[in-house]
């Protein structure tokens, strides 16, 4: 599914691909990491406690890379 999310976002030309993970979600922090997303330095902190992460992922410094 994540594949095909990035394969979509690059036909739509998109340089980058953006998403939020709970900062108590480990798994999905570390699935996103593994497969390229660097956290992207903003948080955000909800009013009940906890919060989430920004991650990021250069779409076009990939597609060099591959050259």
């Amino acid at each position: 599914l994540l594949q095909a999310a990035e394969s979509w976002a690059r036909a739509m030309g998109c340089p980058q691909v953006e998403l939020w993970a709970s900062f108590t979600n480990e798994r999905a922090r570390r699935f996103y990491q593994r497969h390229g997303y660097v956290p992207a330095g903003v948080d955000e902190h909800w009013d009940r406690g906890g919060g989430s992460s920004l991650f990021h992922k250069d779409l076009e410094s990939e597609v060099r890379a591959s050259d």
